[in-house]
């Protein structure tokens, strides 16, 4: 990849990936069109724009192409991408809105991959130098494309909507402590897909 830094501190960056993989411990499966590899290639370019000194607009947008070794029904690709806006109003602060798009393998018999586009708030409040509060606000929709074997009268499409607290708390420098509370809720147009949960974690970091 190439990136160009300007002096006010936007850039704007060409990437080209190439990867091969295999599904470990997969058997060449003709009837179900499973496959034992494939490869992919992305064409990406990223941008960082620093609009003032309290926002910034950072994006990109991702060209895919999956390939199989054996079964072209399995092939797909399209156009994902991201745009984040951020805005520090104060020191203590910060609000970030996103949009994005992600491709995704997902193989079964009536789908290859899908479509993700997603919508997120999230804000952080620095209360001390020691804690923080974060909130993650996240709405998406889940298209289910790439009909393989079965002929599927509508495609599967499944809503999630998730909120997540967090708190940071680093009482020692080489030490950050996170409390979280998550609640995810999804409902889908296929039926036994819609789910409803609720989670709680704490995590600890040791830097040295």
């Amino acid at each position: 990849g190439v990136r160009y830094v300007a002096n006010s501190g936007s850039s704007l960056a060409l990437l080209s990936r190439q990867a091969t993989g295999t599904y470990d411990e997969r058997q060449l499966n003709a009837p179900q069109l499973l496959d034992t590899g494939f490869t992919q290639v992305e064409t990406e370019l990223r941008m960082s724009w620093v609009l003032s000194g309290k926002s910034t607009l950072d994006g990109r947008v991702t060209r895919l192409e999956r390939k199989h070794r054996h079964f072209v029904q399995r092939d797909f690709g399209g156009t994902a991408g991201r745009l984040d806006y951020t805005l520090t109003p104060t020191g203590k602060l910060q609000l970030k809105l996103s949009a994005a798009r992600d491709i995704a393998s997902y193989q079964e018999a009536n789908h290859s991959y899908y479509v993700n586009d997603s919508l997120a708030f999230a804000p952080v409040w620095q209360i001390s130098d020691k804690v923080a509060l974060r909130l993650n606000l996240q709405r998406s929709q889940r298209n289910f494309l790439g009909g393989a074997t079965l002929a599927s009268p509508v495609a599967r499409r499944d809503q999630v909507r998730s909120v997540q607290l967090s708190l940071d708390w680093s009482p020692m420098r080489f030490l950050l402590l996170t409390f979280s509370l998550q609640h995810d809720q999804r409902s889908s147009n296929e039926a036994n897909f819609g789910y409803e949960a609720n989670a709680a974690s704490i995590a600890a970091q040791v830097s040295f």
